[in-house]
């Protein structure tokens, strides 16, 4: 998304640390994106009064606002956002929900991106985009203490005067306390330094050669960049972060010397997820920049109050927990082109041969299915019968060839023209909500095209419109109760195309129509895809048949209001 606005959302909670509001800070300064710290302290959270005293430089290039506002994109780095923060912003705008603990938003964000391994929770994206400094390996500035921005059990002091009978007191430490820093202690070894403060402390991990740390984005940053680290925790909620990820840890309060050295002798960076999970990494604004995250709506009754059934990188799936109708929500940039190419190169990579060389089976498809619309409807020789997304023409055909008056839609003029100069049936380049033709029509269909409409109830208002009373409507669509949806959900989606908007169920059918003056007359269970069944083998064609579990299906509804 170019040029677009961005607002940052950190958390600015008491007693939960500074790291991701000092990660937000140096975003806003570094891409000009708006950053969320409201004026004044409160009961639970500190205002823009107490951070300016914190980090005044980093404020100070930050691009502060302090209310809510608009924006493209909202990004929520909360760690474990509350729900009333969740109820402020979501109609401001699309939610991104990054390195989330509250599986609540997580589910309702419009996309979540994990940066902390190991990534547990379903997300879309685990690009981390972390600091890695790229230097010749020297860490010459020995140790390098640091537990958390606010440490209020005072643990960086007690360790502090616990080390200087240590051996620790002839190494090289580097130690970051506003505490320390401001009530001085009596001793300091020749080779230790305090400081408050380390400006793009993020950049400087690398160069030293261990660290002792609060578990938080600091000890992250420092194992992506091979620094090994031992956590020293201030609550129970980090030490269990911190054995649940493999990291050696001192526990919740100051060790004795014994102790310390025995994980101190052997420290390094855990193997496993530490050392695979940042090879490849990107920075925030180059993973927003590629996608297109708009504000997530039921195609058909347009609540927004939907869950995430499974994500994936450019795409997510909502169950609408208002009509409880499953859709996608597509997050890429590139929209599908049903050109030439869809119906050959496309078709024939999916299907094994291009749609004209399948073209006679599906004209003979086509003349199943007129049988069956002719058990409910006799032919109305003076009305005509649009074929919505007519491709290269085999339904048109099978209706002309039954003695009903097709005519053809499709927005791919390659297939428009070859319908009419080839087969001499009447075809239009068109788009069916743009249809103003004054053509007067029994039936419509749309035979697997219905799934590409993002905009459901456009489509069917349009339908409906169109015909008149006693006027039907068929269309086939895969099947989102069929065996392969059965057999694995996250496979199925996962193979689902990215233009297939809405994903039909049998169950709904007559509810989903209904709201449209629509009487489902017959629902017809298809095949399966054994595309999808690498080893599928007959007896399971069988058993999808007989319990009505085909991967498509067909539905005959007739227009009754």
């Amino acid at each position: 998304m170019v040029d677009s606005t961005v607002v940052l959302v950190p958390s600015i909670r008491k007693d939960n640390g500074t790291g991701h509001l000092v990660r937000c800070l140096r975003w806003s300064a570094k891409y000009h994106w708006y950053i969320y710290i409201p004026l004044l302290t409160t009961k639970d959270k500190y205002g823009l009064d107490y951070w300016n005293e914190r980090f005044p430089e980093l404020i100070d290039k930050a691009h502060i606002i302090r209310d809510p506002i608009e924006g493209d994109i909202i990004i929520m780095d909360q760690r474990e956002c509350p729900l009333d923060d969740y109820h402020l912003w979501r109609n401001h705008g699309p939610l991104v929900a990054l390195d989330e603990g509250n599986t609540e938003l997580r589910y309702w964000a419009q996309y979540v991106v994990d940066t902390i391994p190991p990534f547990i929770y379903q997300a879309n994206s685990i690009q981390v985009s972390w600091n890695i400094k790229k230097g010749n390996g020297q860490h010459d500035k020995g140790v390098l203490v640091f537990l958390g921005g606010e440490d209020h059990q005072q643990l960086t002091r007690q360790l502090y005067y616990e080390a200087l009978s240590w051996p620790l007191k002839k190494t090289k430490v580097t130690w970051i306390s506003k505490d320390l820093s401001e009530n001085k202690p009596d001793i300091l070894p020749h080779k230790w330094e305090i400081l408050s403060y380390i400006k793009d402390l993020d950049n400087k991990v690398s160069d030293y050669s261990r660290g002792i740390m609060s578990y938080g984005l600091t000890l992250i940053n420092s194992l992506a960049n091979n620094t090994p680290v031992l956590a020293l925790n201030p609550s129970s909620y980090h030490e269990e972060i911190t054995k649940m990820q493999g990291i050696p840890s001192l526990g919740q309060s100051i060790p004795t010397e014994k102790k310390f050295y025995q994980l101190w002798n052997d420290l390094e960076v855990p193997e496993g997820i530490w050392k695979d999970s940042f090879k490849n990494h990107r920075s925030i604004k180059q993973l927003i920049g590629e996608l297109n995250i708009t504000m997530n709506t039921c195609p058909h009754c347009h609540s927004n109050n939907a869950r995430v059934l499974q994500r994936f990188p450019v795409k997510n799936y909502y169950r609408c927990s208002d009509c409880g109708f499953l859709y996608l929500n597509y997050l890429g940039q590139k929209e599908k082109i049903y050109s030439k190419d869809y119906f050959f190169k496309d078709y024939e990579k999916q299907y094994g041969k291009t749609y004209l060389d399948d073209f006679e089976h599906i004209h003979k498809m086509g003349l199943d299915r007129i049988q069956i619309i002719k058990k409910f409807w006799t032919i109305d020789e003076k009305k005509n019968v649009l074929d919505i997304g007519c491709a290269y023409g085999p339904f048109v055909k099978a209706l002309k060839d039954q003695g009903f008056n097709p005519v053809g839609m499709d927005i791919a003029q390659d297939a428009v023209d070859y319908v009419t100069k080839g087969l001499g049936i009447e075809a239009y380049q068109d788009n069916i909500l743009d249809w103003n033709r004054n053509i007067e029509l029994q039936g419509v269909t749309m035979w697997y095209v219905i799934e590409h409409f993002r905009d459901l109830r456009a489509l069917l208002n349009k339908v409906r419109s169109l015909l008149p009373l006693g006027g039907f409507f068929c269309f086939s669509t895969p099947n989102g109760e069929g065996i392969s949806r059965k057999i694995n959900l996250k496979n199925f989606l996962q193979a689902s195309p990215d233009d297939h908007f809405t994903i039909w169920e049998p169950s709904l059918c007559k509810k989903i129509l209904m709201d449209y003056g629509f009487k489902v007359r017959h629902i017809r269970i298809t095949g399966h895809h054994p595309e999808r069944f690498p080893k599928c083998i007959p007896f399971k064609s069988a058993v999808s048949q007989i319990f009505g579990l085909g991967d498509t299906f067909e539905v005959y509804g007739e227009k009754i209001k």
